[in-house]
Parts: C-alpha cells; structure tokens; sequence
C-alpha cells in the first residue's frame, strides 16, 4: 500500500508518489477527500479507473477541485444509502455514475450475546430496562434531544456510549432534568458490543445522518430500534418491524416509541430478530464485498476489452 502523507490538497510530491504506486494497478478505490484528490490527479494521468466512496453528506465547503474530480474524472460514485446518492446528484455528480452500496458489518463479530454478562460488566442491574445511545457527542447526533425524549419516558436507565465536545453541557442538562439517577455517559467504548447486549433498545436521535453504522450493529446483536426518521436512517432499519421511527426532532413521538418497547418485551423481542436476520440477510461484509468486486469488475472492463481488440 501507499503510505504518503501529504501537507496540503495538491501536493506535487505526494501525487508523483502515487503516480508511480500506481503502474500496476487494475482500479482505485478512494474513501475520503483529500486521498480522492490525490488519486483522482495520479490515477487520472495514469488511465486507471476511479471509484469513489461517500460515506457523509457532501461538504458544502469542498473545493472547487474536488468536486471537479468527483464530477468529471471520476467513472463510478458509490453512495451509502439512496437520501446520499440523492445530495450528491443534486450537488452535480450525473445519476448514471453513482451506485448505492451500503455499509456492511462483521455478522460474526456482532451477533446476540448474554445480557447478564453485559449488564455486569457495566454495572448494570439485570431487571432495569436499558436504552442505549452510541455514538459521539455531536449536535448532528442530537444528544440533546435524545434527553428531552428521555426524560418523557417514565421509567429505565439511558447509558449514552460515546464522548465529544458536548459532554458537559449535556452533564448539565441531565441534572437540570433531573436525570442524574437514570442516565450514565460511559464515554468512548473500544467494543460496543457490552452496550448492544445490554439494552433492551437502540435509540439513534441524529438530525442527520448518511446511513448509521450503528443502526445496522445493534440490529446485527438482536436489538430493536427507536430512531428519528432522517437521511438514510430510514434505509437502514424497516420501520414497523425492526425499529419504529418519529418525525424528524419529535421528542415527543421518540419518547412514546421509547416507552412503548420497553413496556413491550415480546414485541422488542420480535423487533430483534427481525432486525438479525435483515442484516445478515441483506448488510453482511460479505454482500458488501461481493458488490464493491462486481463494481471493480466493471470499471476495468473496458480496458480489458480495449487490450483485446488491440491484439
């Protein structure tokens, strides 16, 4: 692989690096900005065939550059979900060179395991229902609201797994709410899974979000969903059947779907194992795998075929 730091957007050193890393390459795959950037330049002067990766909704700030080369030099844009394929055409990318292949997890390494071990190894009490949010704490997460929501459902613990630059604030708000007993900032976990087995609900309360990883592992560990319907939220889980979603920002709708499920324990239970076999169904690394090989497979077609006829 190429290891080429690079100071700035267009960094002649590091684009000759590339350049030259890649004369025996059949097709690059880039997954962020500025290696787009530099690949999207040395693969372009080379011939090779550019896939680019969206994984977030387009910067608005982005620069003329990059979207120069993600618009023109560019032979195939995969989205995340189809509410980003649908920005990124509308930022000016053609329809005809972007693809939707969502995210896939390790159904090996996420999968139901024992609640009472989880819920020890958090502290946790075994006959308390749990809420668990994972992510970080961002305004675009919605921390915020998800408290609001909280503190609207009359009984359970909330154990938020994540940190950020909010985390005082919203230390804060949990007192002012009068939380303090029911909710525990367990910051950054290294291994979700704990938090995944532990709760009896996944909560997602983002504003915004491209298509959550989240959503797809806690559905993957048996666990029904609560989210807000917004971007590719509503791709990532089946409403009705392995999540119920609220209004986008309606804490009032969040808490009663919240309060719902955890009055319910066979309709979360149902929810769960739905949600398990969706996602090894339909979000494995293996279906993403055997997706992103097919793209590859098309983009250097052309080429081979162009080789052939030259012979």
């Amino acid at each position: 692989p190429l290891t080429a730091p690079f100071a700035s957007e267009v960094d002649p050193r590091t684009v000759w690096k590339a350049w030259r890393a890649l004369r025996s390459v059949d097709v690059v795959h880039a997954h962020a900005w500025r290696d787009h950037v530099l690949v999207g330049l040395a693969a372009g002067w080379r011939g090779v065939p550019i896939i680019r990766t969206i994984h977030t909704f387009m910067e608005p700030h982005m620069s003329g550059l990059a979207r120069s080369i993600l618009e023109r030099r560019t032979d195939r844009v995969v989205c995340v979900s189809e509410a980003l394929r649908r920005q990124v055409v509308a930022c000016g990318v053609p329809e005809a060179s972007t693809v939707v292949i969502p995210n896939g997890i390790d159904t090996a390494r996420f999968q139901p395991s024992s609640v009472a071990q989880a819920r020890h190894l958090l502290g946790l009490e075994n006959d308390t229902p749990i809420v668990a949010a994972v992510g970080n704490l961002w305004p675009t997460k919605g921390p915020d609201l998800l408290l609001r929501a909280f503190s609207r459902v009359p009984r359970g613990m909330l154990i938020m797994v994540g940190d950020g630059p909010m985390r005082s604030e919203l230390e804060q708000f949990v007192s002012d709410l009068g939380l303090t007993a029911r909710v525990r900032f367990l910051g950054s976990l290294a291994d979700p899974r704990p938090a995944y087995a532990a709760a009896d609900v996944v909560v997602l309360a983002s504003r915004q979000d491209a298509f959550p990883l989240v959503a797809l592992e806690a559905q993957a560990c048996g666990r029904a969903i609560v989210a807000f319907a917004v971007g590719g939220i509503v791709e990532a889980v089946e409403d009705g059947a392995t999540a119920l979603l609220a209004p986008p920002e309606d804490v009032d709708a969040l808490a009663a779907h919240l309060a719902a499920l955890l009055e319910d324990r066979n309709r979360t239970a149902t929810m769960g194992e739905a949600g398990l076999a969706r996602i090894r169904a339909s979000y494995s690394l293996e279906v993403m795998t055997s997706r992103l090989l097919g793209l590859y497979e098309q983009a250097i077609r052309p080429q081979q075929e162009g080789l052939s006829a030259a012979h």
